[in-house]
């Protein structure tokens, strides 16, 4: 029993140390263990959390990148692009925090390594280490600074980074394009005519329908019949071509000529022998005369290519003396053509505006591309036109096409022959017009019968009167009319076009777009920078020194903290007493031994 007891003996006190000699039995380390000790020696995990601040920043970065100038991107779980800027930005705050707040901890060791400090610099350091109250406490002890008050000014800083990134971003309104397509009409071939009971060939109701539409309708609008479509209301269409009809007008009241019988009412013709005799027969008074005569100021084969070349003698409505009132003549033509257009569509609202017309007035077609038939075919030849015999069974050629070809563009334009040839014969017919009314001494007229010469006439009446002693009405003339005519048929030849020649536009949708302000990224970049630099210097400058990596360790604190006699005369039960002893000692880190030590000296 003796033997055991003393072997016992023996063996506690082989394995008793001194208190001065540290104690590290040997033992297997599990791989978390071996692990720990590897990050706590080689900075591992501030290393990895400056890594992640960076990485997260730079997904900040790589996201704002790939959305810039987008829409604002719907994402599931209704995630939005700030809501991740901020997710990012709190992981990248608190990742920085944690390589800062070692790196000052680290530190305050080599503050107090072999030089007397001042031992309140420790709490000062070690407040530091925890957050933003004493950074700035550290910051305003000036003879405290050193390295470690760089880690203070990113900790204070750090508490903009969230906001500066949020700021990266904002939401303008943008006009985006959609995919969705959009279309408007246009016109490359027209041919629209109708069969009779018989039948017989002719105009279509519809293009009858355009002209009515032109005359009795007092406020056209320009896209009259054009229905675009654009899902998003919000549309533009590069500059387009489409076939259409122009008129031009041209005032010949220099060409009339006036007679007066003895005793008679005046009488006005032109060269054309359209004349117009403005006097009183059976109560009646002319007040007008059109048709298609020859032209007066056109060129002739030009307006022999046209779909109506109107000579027109017209006496403005006057209220009494009679023989002072003086006619008005003018020349319009109307014309085949092709039109080029800008449009666009507004809040649902479509505009379109036309640019340039061609050909323009007196430009003759070459032959190679004319083919029609001779403009008074069925109503006769010669200066004067007798209209009582037309009819539809007329000698017009039914095949082929009336083609148009712009220059700077390969686009044939055309109509049906068969089609160009009967709107001209219609329209011939149509305009061969007069009109009068009864006349009283107030100036009112009572129109009898003619109502497409009544409209026709009384469309140019602006509702004025001159101030001349005659009080003869004014009046807009003939363009007006035959203006309004261009565009309904126009309107009418876009409108039943085939959709495949439609002019294709652009969709755009007003939507919240992505901007980034690139410039609010600096403050991250700068800051991560310094992270990186105080970082590196701190490990740097720990390795040339020599001092021991305790960073933040409490056990480090505990056991190498101040001496036992400094201890005893600095303890109190009372921290501000505490505080007051502790202003006169100054401290130093010293081996102590085999021990690393705190000396105090006063």
């Amino acid at each position: 029993m003796g033997d055991l007891h003393t072997c016992g003996e023996e063996s506690t006190l082989d394995t008793k140390r001194l208190p001065d000699i540290p104690y590290e039995p040997q033992r297997n380390l599990s791989g978390l263990e071996v692990l720990k000790r590897i990050s706590l020696n080689l900075w591992l995990w501030e290393l990895l959390g400056l890594l992640t601040s960076i990485a997260c920043v730079g997904a900040i970065l790589v996201v704002l990148g790939k959305y810039e100038g987008q829409p604002v991107p719907d994402w599931s779980f209704g995630l939005t692009v700030n809501g991740l800027i901020s997710i990012l930005a709190v992981v990248a705050k608190a990742s920085m925090i944690l390589p800062v707040a070692e790196a000052i901890s680290q530190l305050k060791w080599h503050w107090y390594w072999s030089q007397e400090r001042p031992v309140l610099d420790f709490d000062r350091f070690d407040g530091a280490s925890r957050g933003p109250w004493g950074s700035l406490v550290l910051l305003c002890s000036p003879r405290s600074w050193n390295l470690a008050a760089l880690g203070a000014a990113l900790t204070l800083a750090a508490i903009m980074l969230e906001p500066s990134l949020q700021q990266i971003l904002t939401y303008p309104v943008s006009r985006v394009i959609s995919p969705d397509k959009s279309y408007t009409s246009r016109a490359v071939h027209f041919d629209d005519v109708d069969k009779d009971g018989n039948g017989n060939t002719m105009v279509s109701s519809q293009v009858r329908g355009a002209v009515y539409a032109a005359m009795f309708d007092s406020v056209p609008t320009t896209t009259q019949s054009i229905s675009p479509t654009c899902s998003t209301g919000n549309c533009t269409w590069p500059p387009f071509k489409s076939l259409g009809m122009c008129n031009t007008c041209r005032n010949i009241t220099s060409h009339l000529s006036k007679s007066i019988t003895y005793g008679g009412p005046p009488a006005w013709s032109l060269s054309n022998r359209l004349s117009l005799t403005g006097g009183l027969s059976n109560g009646n008074f002319a007040w007008m005369l059109g048709g298609p005569y020859k032209s007066i100021v056109f060129d002739q084969n030009w307006a022999n290519q046209s779909v109506l070349d109107l000579s027109y003698i017209y006496v403005p409505p006057v209220t009494f003396e009679l023989n002072h009132a003086e006619a008005n003549a003018y020349e319009c033509v109307l014309y085949a053509c092709v039109k080029t257009y800008e449009a666009s569509m507004e809040a649902g609202l479509y505009k379109e505006t036309v640019t340039s017309t061609w050909p323009g007035p007196n430009i003759t077609e070459p032959a190679a591309t004319v083919d029609l038939g001779d403009m008074f075919a069925c109503i006769g030849r010669g200066s004067t036109v007798n209209f009582t015999n037309a009819d539809t069974s007329c000698n017009f050629p039914t095949t082929g096409n009336y083609t148009l070809r712009p220059p700077g563009t390969s686009e044939i334009f055309s109509f049906s022959v068969e089609t160009y040839n009967f709107l001209r014969y219609w329209m011939g017919s149509r305009f061969a017009m007069s009109y009068s009314s009864g006349f009283n001494l107030q100036g009112g007229m009572d129109p009898i019968y003619n109502d497409v010469a009544q409209a026709f006439y009384t469309a140019q009446l602006n509702g004025t009167v001159s101030s001349n002693e005659t009080k003869v009405w004014n009046m807009l003339g003939p363009g007006v009319i035959m203006d309004k005519i261009a565009l309904s048929l126009t309107n009418h030849m876009r409108s039943v076009s085939d959709n495949a020649t439609a002019a294709l536009g652009t969709a755009v949708t007003i939507r919240n777009i992505v901007h980034v302000r690139w410039w609010w990224a600096t403050f991250a970049i700068v800051l991560l920078s310094l992270t990186t630099a105080f970082l590196l210097s701190t490990m740097v400058w720990t390795m040339k020194k020599g001092v021991p990596i305790w960073k933040s360790s409490s056990l480090a604190a505990l056991l190498h903290g101040l001496d036992d006699s400094s201890t005893a005369v600095m303890t109190a039960s009372r921290f501000d007493h505490v505080e007051e002893k502790a202003k006169s000692f100054k401290m130093s880190l010293k081996l102590d031994g085999d021990f690393w030590r705190m000396q105090g000296i006063r």
